[in-house]
């Protein structure tokens, strides 16, 4: 991402200007360092990818958007299964809700 000199030891971040000229791209590099060094730090682990497919999901299905949704939580199931993360019963449940599990 482009800097801009402003005197020494002074930087200007043009936070638009990130992969899809999006301030959220910038803010996420970031959010995701910044989860990486706490959790190490705690000695902790944290599936950022079960949070975000089911979170889209989530969305997708508020929107009456099914197919879309299911998948995305279906994603996130795995991820979850994978993971051994505790939300994976409440993940499998939302899936029998829509008929997409058994």
């Amino acid at each position: 991402t482009p800097t801009l000199k402003l005197k020494d030891n002074l930087y200007l971040l043009s936070l638009s200007n990130g992969p899809t000229l999006a301030f959220k791209d910038i803010a996420m590099q970031f959010l995701g360092h910044i989860f990486e060094y706490v959790l190490t730090k705690k000695n902790k682990t944290l599936n950022i990818l079960v949070d975000i497919y089911l979170m889209l999901g989530i969305e997708e299905l508020n929107k009456s958007k099914i197919k879309s949704g299911c998948f995305l939580i279906t994603q996130a199931y795995v991820y979850a299964l994978e993971d051994g993360d505790h939300r994976s019963q409440k993940i499998r449940e939302i899936l029998i809700s829509y008929g997409r599990e058994e």
